[in-house]
């Protein structure tokens, strides 16, 4: 079976986790962590950060409680925060709580890439490489992946290196690919098995010197050192 580009969303349900592939292509079939996408309580500064927070445990409650999940982070993502539109985007992306909607996926997505959020960041890019809610345009994939993989989100790192050994949005570069393939690898296998192929295609001088770059990387904190896309 060809392996094709694939993100995953991941929703946890009462009793155990499903996937959710998601990419430009299509998708792969892998064991995937329960505990990876499952949404995390964040420090409560705001009104806002504490109606995600509920949002978060009646998450946690299961399938039955969903929706009144989807109700508080519809209220945190109204009073400004990023994580809860970019949970907004997810749940009108997979039709979570709320009829699916791609249209209000792309918006809500938008607004959390927009507060420089990488998950936020990450869902626009998937819509926009799927063709979801909006015409497909990889470049413009490319360039929320971009931002996303800068602040550690190995999804788009994954993804990322896909367009750059397909040349997609991006000029194919075997040696960009290798790079964020490497970085995604950290925490996806798959990735990992793309990463050791594009490596026949490389020098052992050309792989030294990616291996010091990815010795050297760090995660960018809120996108500071970018620009956002217009």
């Amino acid at each position: 079976m060809a392996v094709v580009t694939t993100a995953l969303v991941f929703v946890i349900g009462a009793d155990s986790a499903y996937a959710i592939p998601r990419g430009a292509s299509g998708h792969i079939a892998r064991e995937v962590s329960p505990s990876i996408y499952k949404p995390e309580e964040i420090p409560e500064s705001s009104a806002a950060d504490a109606a995600y927070n509920l949002g978060v445990k009646y998450y946690r409650y299961g399938r039955g409680h969903i929706r009144r999940a989807v109700e508080w982070f519809r209220q945190a993502a109204e009073l400004g925060s990023a994580q809860g539109q970019y949970r907004m985007g997810v749940a009108y992306e997979l039709g979570e709580g709320v009829a699916k909607d791609y249209a209000e996926a792309l918006k809500w997505y938008r607004l959390s890439a927009m507060q420089k959020n990488k998950d936020g960041q990450y869902g626009l890019g998937s819509l926009y490489a799927n063709g979801y809610g909006v015409e497909r345009d990889y470049a413009e994939a490319a360039k929320w992946y971009t931002l996303s993989a800068a602040q550690g989100m190995h999804y788009a790192q994954y993804e990322l290196g896909r367009l750059f050994l397909e040349g997609n949005g991006v000029e194919q570069s075997y040696q960009e690919a290798y790079f964020w393939f490497a970085l995604g690898a950290r925490k996806i296998d798959e990735s990992m098995k793309k990463r050791d192929e594009v490596a026949k295609h490389l020098t052992d001088e050309q792989v030294q010197a990616l291996r010091r770059r990815l010795m050297e990387w760090e995660p960018v904190q809120h996108n500071d050192e970018f620009n956002l896309p217009q």
